[in-house]
């Protein structure tokens, strides 16, 4: 369970960057800097806010430390890096949360094994993919829907609602660890399964529009105005040469 911890995070990453359009580009350095520091001082210092036995304090404390704040606060960091044109892709939310919160997976790692804690080794690296991956698919749609053509009141009510998605797959997130914690086992599988659709919508969605690669030895040609593909072994070019009789 611990291996499965360390490499969740940067395997689903990967798959992620293979189906996806969005990058956090050069701001990738931002990522693994500011993750890391995040990850130190809270396995040097602990918990940031310590919760009580039950209630409200318990939900805060999972929604602070564990589910919740550590996804949304890369997400709010990225934001500020576009507002600032640090950043440029707005649909690399996911792949910049993800990569910050290696650094946090590896760290939490080490504390929860050596707290002999392996349903947090599992539940919690699932639970913030399902989160950054949902949230960013939410400001996607957001972003989408701002710069299709339409009514400013249609566009408004589309983005309140996904950016209201937002808070609430958190709360989904931070209750089904509660339910977990709690050993309410059934309740726990039971908010999974939303947890979890934003998540894979969005692998769907990105799936059916990743481009096809062009392979490196095809050679288009345009004869009499139809284009005809042709294969060329052995070619070794990266380049796509048109020929016009």
């Amino acid at each position: 369970m611990n291996v499965f911890c360390f490499l969740w995070l940067p395997l689903f990453l990967l798959f992620w960057q293979s189906i996806s359009p969005g990058r956090a580009g050069a701001s990738s350095a931002w990522a693994v800097i500011f993750g890391s520091i995040v990850a130190v001082i809270a396995f040097f210092f602990g918990p940031f806010i310590e919760g009580g036995a039950f209630g409200f304090s318990q939900l805060l404390e999972i929604f602070v430390d564990l589910t919740g704040a550590p996804i949304l606060a890369p997400m709010v960091f990225y934001a500020l890096l576009l507002l600032f044109r640090l950043a440029k892709d707005p649909h690399g939310f996911a792949s910049f949360t993800l990569l910050w919160l290696i650094p946090c997976a590896v760290m939490r790692g080490v504390e929860w094994f050596e707290e002999d804690d392996p349903s947090r080794l599992v539940l919690i690296p699932l639970l913030w993919s399902a989160l950054a991956v949902g949230g960013s698919f939410f400001i996607s749609l957001a972003v989408h829907s701002a710069s299709k053509p339409g009514k400013v009141w249609g566009k408004l009510i589309v983005c309140f609602l996904c950016f209201a998605g937002i808070p609430l797959l958190s709360f989904l997130t931070t209750t089904t660890y509660w339910a977990f914690f709690s050993q309410k086992t059934q309740l726990g599988f039971g908010l999974l399964v939303p947890v979890f659709i934003p998540l894979v919508v969005a692998v769907i969605s990105s799936w059916l529009k990743k481009p096809d690669p062009v392979p490196p030895s095809q050679e288009v040609t345009e004869i009499d105005g139809d284009v005809k593909n042709t294969l060329l072994f052995p070619k070794v070019s990266d380049t796509i040469k048109i020929e016009r009789s």
